[in-house]
């Protein structure tokens, strides 16, 4: 590679390399990222501390796991215009002056992104993401709910995030999953996650799941909900495709942006 990459880009590299090949070795590493054995040394050592993989001698192997839920950092890079054009889309179930919580999660980070022109509205988040890209919209007012840092999700968790989101009512909310089974199932592969999106829901007059196409047919261990649990499920499924039939008889609300 010519043009030296970031931090966040050479993981990026690294961590779809092990998904095609299993493992990755460090000096090929070191050749194609046009940097020295040391910075790649680096990499895969905090790579490791976060939990995306496993080092060997020579370079590292892909983390076995079953259930495998991707960092922030690939999320977000995935499907960017589709997740754009279902921020827009969610922006028009908002009215001027509603409270607005907004979950962990990369979708709801491109919903995040679309709101900041909203008048009179007050945001509560939990992510570190939405929170450090809200924080810089001038006459926005946010909150955050503080907890249990968790470095998968970029965001606070557990039994302190439940206690403090306990103490509000939200006008609309806006969740990610990890997976949505065939039967409608909506599921998540970590438990204090689980839970916290859980109470968000609770204390929601309106519940939004936001979702790409890739957590369809899936299941995690601990389950959130059903898909009729949600009052509109913005997706970017293929609407002539069999999931979308399925998931749609299930929830009318199901809109996917491949229709506009």
């Amino acid at each position: 590679m010519k043009d030296q990459l970031t931090q966040n880009s050479r993981f990026k590299y690294i961590y779809n390399l092990l998904k095609l090949d299993g493992e990755v070795k460090s000096k090929k590493l070191s050749e194609e990222l046009s940097v020295s054995l040391m910075t790649i040394h680096r990499d895969l050592k905090e790579m490791e501390e976060k939990g995306y993989l496993e080092l060997v001698h020579g370079g590292a192997i892909q983390k076995s796991d079953n259930n495998i839920e991707y960092p922030m950092f690939i999320k977000t890079s995935e499907f960017v215009e589709d997740k754009k054009k279902m921020g827009y889309y969610a922006r028009s179930l908002i009215k001027d002056g509603q409270s607005i919580f907004l979950e962990t999660g990369s979708t709801p980070y491109f919903v995040a992104r679309e709101l900041i022109h909203l008048k009179k509205s007050v945001f509560y988040t939990n992510s570190m993401l939405i929170l450090n890209t809200l924080s810089r919209i001038e006459d926005l007012e946010l909150h955050t709910i503080a907890g249990k840092y968790r470095e998968l999700s970029n965001g606070f968790t557990g039994f302190e995030a439940l206690r403090n989101i306990q103490n509000y009512n939200f006008d609309i909310c806006f969740i990610g999953t990890e997976s949505i089974s065939s039967d409608g199932i909506v599921s998540l592969p970590n438990q204090e996650d689980a839970h916290t999106k859980m109470a968000v829901m609770n204390q929601s007059k309106k519940k939004v799941l936001v979702t790409d196409s890739t957590k369809f047919n899936k299941t995690s261990l601990y389950t959130i909900g059903h898909i009729k649990d949600f009052d509109y499920v913005i997706t970017n499924l293929d609407v002539h495709s069999k999931v979308y039939t399925q998931i749609k008889e299930m929830n009318e609300n199901l809109i996917s942006i491949k229709e506009y």
